[in-house]
């Protein structure tokens, strides 16, 4: 049985900067991006501290074809390589839904440094009587404790609970993604977003912001996309020579750009067009501690016509036996204040969906497809260009739209 694939779990300081002159200004858009996402990868590929990310802290499922079941966790193992012979224990594991807290800690008196092989494997406890998720990823926070000091958060991960074949999974669509209202769905990223293009299996994000002194700022980044979940690390771009305000030619041509390591963004979506994301740097500049930032992103909906106008336009319905149909969705209407309906002109085909929530906060929560007024399938996970869900016999679907 194959495991899980590991991820990163200790993210450290110490990335040199890097510096690449500007290219000449009739370099297409696109080779510019190419080009940064490219630096983006070798940047954290070449990092001084690249192989202890990866080694020292692996976190996985033991056996991801086991479900956790509702009374108890699967079993959980922490492998690597310790840079000393001191090596770490597990002092308590405790699983809140799909928060997991790990606790461990290192002795710290006659130590011999020498990198040393360990491998741990633990049953986290339920906390409260919570039941485990299997459906969305568990966040996971690693405590480190050295002798006798407090502890410090020295590392973050993604893990999926079980397989791929058990889990439904979301793809994300491509476009800008903004932070949701933090009464909406949780944590916000106040004025920030993200522009995300799925290639294949690889995600390029470029990240919009501001750093700590409040100056808006940029991060870019390419990672894979696994199962629902992608790990990237980012890069900063700023003006290498620090000439120029902000408004004039000098900073928006800079001679030559400076290439900084960022944080890590981890990303789980939940659907199309909704992700949880963390982003994750160090406290510091020494030490092992991280500090940790949650928030929400979603695709918003840039038209402001009608209720539902979003969603006008052809479409084609997928079922499970992979046959086609194309949809010519144009007629709109409304059932009452809390749903639309758009159909064919010939109203064979319609589309019903229901809002939640109100005002600016209104999210579709379910659409349903019909044929003569038969249910033809019902969709739990709304994109813009993407709906998925199932027939009334259980057999997953599709609804994809066609570009105009």
């Amino acid at each position: 049985m194959t495991l899980q694939p590991r991820r990163k779990v200790a993210h450290y300081r110490g990335m040199a900067s890097l510096e690449t002159t500007k290219q000449a200004r009739s370099v297409r858009v696109r080779s510019l991006i190419a080009g940064v996402v490219a630096i983006a990868a070798s940047v954290a590929a070449t990092s001084p501290w690249a192989a202890m990310d990866a080694d020292t802290m692996a976190l996985s499922v033991t056996d991801p074809a086991t479900a956790p079941s509702r009374f108890s966790s699967p079993a959980l193992t922490l492998r690597g390589t310790w840079p000393d012979d001191c090596l770490p224990r597990v002092d308590q594991a405790t699983l809140n839904g799909d928060e997991l807290s790990i606790h461990i800690r290192t002795a710290t008196l006659h130590c011999v440094q020498q990198q040393t092989s360990y491998e741990l494997t633990f049953y986290p406890t339920l906390q409260n009587g919570s039941r485990p998720s299997s459906d969305t990823a568990w966040n996971a926070y690693i405590f480190l404790a050295r002798g006798d000091a407090a502890e410090v958060l020295a590392g973050f991960n993604l893990i999926a609970p079980t397989a791929a074949t058990t889990r439904r999974l979301s793809i994300p669509e491509n476009g800008f993604w903004w932070s949701s209202r933090p009464d909406q769905t949780g944590g916000v990223l106040a004025g920030g977003g993200i522009g995300l293009e799925l290639q294949g299996k690889r995600l390029a994000i470029s990240l919009l912001g501001f750093d700590s002194t409040g100056k808006a700022t940029w991060f870019f980044g390419s990672g894979a996309l696994d199962q629902d979940i992608s790990e990237i690390p980012l890069i900063r771009l700023s003006n290498a020579n620090g000439s120029g305000s902000e408004n004039s030619a000098a900073a928006a041509m800079p001679v030559s750009t400076s290439i900084e390591s960022g944080p890590v963004l981890y990303l789980e979506f939940l659907g199309p067009i909704e992700t949880r994301a963390w982003l994750v740097r160090p406290a510091s500049s020494s030490g092992d501690a991280l500090v940790v930032r949650a928030f929400n992103l979603r695709r918003p909906m840039f038209d402001a016509g009608a209720p539902g106008s979003a969603w006008r336009g052809r479409w084609v319905f997928v079922d499970s036996g992979k046959t086609a149909q194309t949809i010519d969705l144009q007629a709109l209407g409304t059932d009452d204040a809390d749903s639309f309906r758009i159909s064919e002109s010939d109203s064979s085909n319609a589309l019903g969906c229901r809002f939640s929530g109100n005002g600016s906060a209104a999210q579709i929560s379910g659409c349903t497809l019909t044929k003569e007024n038969e249910i033809i399938a019902n969709f739990d996970r709304i994109g813009l260009d993407r709906l998925s869900g199932f027939t009334p016999a259980g057999d997953p679907v599709q609804l994809l739209r066609v570009a105009n």
